[in-house]
């Protein structure tokens, strides 16, 4: 195993995220050394991985936005799988998730929880509509922008 380099060799990410705004920035952290744990789902794991062009072989879209990631099975809806959670949160450095909005803490791993395991935890959110979702965002008025010369 090679030893890891760059200036964040010794961070530590447990990631909760797919899609590529979930997962590139978790590879970029990879990239530069830290340590990343991708937590997903049991028997399909994320998504993307089914998502190949070449018949055969593994997808190049979640092979390059999981480059240098290291991918963990949980059942996170489970108290086993979300107490595995816990154990590899007390021991990260960053925690990061792409959930609907409000599945996190109903789930119990919000900010406030995953604070309880880790008070120095940096805990980061991403959401492709914002924190309170897409029908927050849709507008069923159209956007008119004016120009002027």
């Amino acid at each position: 195993m090679n030893e890891a380099h760059g200036p964040l060799r010794d961070v530590k990410v447990v990631a909760c995220s797919t899609a590529q705004a979930g997962t590139v920035p978790y590879t970029l952290m990879a990239d530069l050394g830290a340590e990343v744990i991708k937590i997903e789902v049991p028997e399909v794991g994320d998504n993307s991985r089914g998502s190949t062009v070449l018949p055969g072989l593994p997808s190049t879209y979640f092979e390059t936005n999981n480059r240098g990631v290291k991918s963990l099975t949980v059942n996170l809806k489970t108290a086993e799988g979300r107490e595995i959670l816990r154990k590899l949160v007390a021991r990260a450095d960053i925690f990061g998730q792409n959930f609907r909005p409000g599945a996190a803490e109903k789930n119990g791993f919000g900010y406030e929880d995953l604070r309880q395991v880790n008070p120095k935890l940096v805990y980061m959110s991403v959401s492709g509509y914002g924190p309170k979702g897409r029908r927050w965002v849709a507008s069923p008025k159209p956007i008119r922008h004016r120009v002027t010369r």
